[in-house]
């Protein structure tokens, strides 16, 4: 970025001095203040970044219990999708189920829900749960998993 802003400088300042030395000073400043703002650049980013981690999101339940309970069939549940284990899935999702997916949009049939993962997950996808990761989050009387 900063020696796209140089070359730029440069083609425009180009024969807009009277004698080749203002040129070569004014050349020389901007290599001097790009210089500066990169070394600048290098030591602020360090410093910054622990800052961030440290101020990190840690998420504690309200109650243990229910987020133990959730962890446990999150686990359950990937086991099976992981593994293809159409029964296991089956038996988990309720018949009323509403699954919304950002492409094919909404659906209701549990069948053929169980038949789009068949198809489409299985084989090719496996997900890894990443240990305190999970936040439970209740939004207007509904339990949201993220």
């Amino acid at each position: 970025m900063i020696i796209m802003i140089l070359l730029a400088i440069h083609r425009i300042t180009r024969g807009r001095f009277s004698n080749p030395a203002q040129a070569q000073a004014f050349h020389m400043k901007n290599r001097m203040l790009s210089l500066l703002s990169i070394l600048c650049l290098t030591i602020l980013i360090p410093a910054v970044a622990p800052a961030q981690s440290r101020d990190a999101y840690t998420y504690k339940p309200e109650s243990q219990a229910l987020y133990d309970t959730i962890v446990h069939m999150d686990s359950v549940y990937f086991d099976a999708y992981n593994k293809c284990d159409m029964a296991a899935q089956a038996a988990l999702y309720a018949d009323s189920i509403e699954f919304y997916h950002d492409k094919g949009g909404l659906e209701t049939n549990k069948q053929a829900l169980l038949d789009a993962f068949r198809k489409n997950i299985c084989g090719k996808v496996t997900r890894v749960l990443v240990s305190g990761s999970i936040d439970r989050w209740q939004i207007t009387r509904v339990i949201s998993l993220h």
